[in-house]
């Protein structure tokens, strides 16, 4: 199962890494609304994260720590979301980002492309930030858990060595 979301995740993470890229290739961002701008600005964190998130997947699998099955529905159809939004706003930007040698009245049709688009960008990046939220709240509580079961476990293989030493 862990599998499954890996692959999610590694779709998202080359999703963002070519938005990131696209965004790079611009010459002058200046024209761009302030969201658009702010979005660029917070995918690189958003990598990481997802990167990150990659990492807790390849380490819970090494320590044969599956999800639960409801745990899978869960943050299958999250991260499902999350790459959707992610397809979206890379679409955005690939329609708003007007090409280095582009007429002027292209350019402008761009622009206001982009102006319209606004609120659009805005809400998915909010949606996006919020689906990160939900993945590194669940590891945070999945962690705690796991952590506490090893220390249990180990704890209890001690006082078993230590009886039989009696």
């Amino acid at each position: 199962m862990n599998v499954d979301l890996k692959c999610l995740i590694s779709g998202i993470i080359a999703i963002i890494d070519a938005s990131i890229q696209l965004y790079e290739a611009v010459d002058d961002v200046s024209g761009l609304p302030r969201s658009f701008r702010d979005v660029a600005d917070r995918l690189p964190a958003i990598l990481h994260t997802l990167e990150a998130a990659l990492y807790w997947l390849a380490e819970e699998e090494e320590d044969a720590c599956m999800l639960s099955t409801d745990q899978y529905i869960a943050l299958s159809t999250m991260l499902k979301s999350c790459r959707n939004k992610a397809i979206a706003i890379q679409k955005v930007l690939q329609s708003v980002i007007p090409d280095a040698n582009a007429s002027l009245i292209m350019r402008c049709a761009k622009a206001i492309k982009a102006i319209s688009s606004t609120n659009t960008v805005d809400s998915l990046m909010q949606g996006i930030l919020h689906d990160l939220q939900v993945l590194t709240a669940n590891r945070a509580v999945n962690t705690a858990s796991r952590s506490q079961i090893k220390r249990y476990i180990k704890g209890r293989f001690e006082e078993e060595a230590r009886d039989v030493c009696l």
